[in-house]
């Protein structure tokens, strides 16, 4: 069971990492950004702010790519995306927060939040969220195939 699960999953999450990747580096230079221009205001603020701008690139990216929407409405597909997000923000905040209370980079500790998250939003859209995108070879074996758009 485990390895066909793999084997549906595998095509999506491989783009899922370039996906995650992209909204990462967008994530990370906003709190850099903000970090270093506003350095007033609490590292929280810039991690919340960066999160935020990294969901919506991440949600972009995934419907233009490797999800289709399960209901045909782009509100509800952007709320539940980002109410799954805000899950793996809070994972993402606590390890953000812990690492950066321990003494570590608060780059590398928000690194290492963006990491955790990463796996619960890719979980979240693959199972829950999203269905798979019209791309033959991103459908899993036998799954009805959607209209382009």
């Amino acid at each position: 069971m485990s390895q066909d699960l793999l084997r549906k999953t595998a095509p999506a999450f491989a783009i899922y990492v370039v996906i995650g990747g992209l909204a990462a580096l967008a994530e990370w230079g906003v709190f850099w950004l903000m970090w270093r221009l506003a350095p007033a205001a609490p590292l929280y603020v810039d991690s919340i702010v960066a999160f935020v701008v990294a969901t919506f690139v991440n949600y972009l990216l995934c419907v233009r790519t490797i999800y289709a929407s399960k209901t045909g409405s782009v509100l509800g597909d952007i709320a539940k995306v980002y109410a799954a997000s805000l899950l793996a923000f809070g994972v993402n905040q606590a390890t953000f927060l812990g690492l950066a209370a321990l003494g570590v980079n608060p780059l590398i500790a928000k690194i290492a939040g963006t990491g955790v998250a990463f796996l619960i939003n890719f979980a979240a859209r693959q199972f829950l969220i999203f269905a798979p995108h019209r791309l033959a070879f991103l459908r899993p074996a036998g799954a009805r195939r959607e209209p382009a758009e």
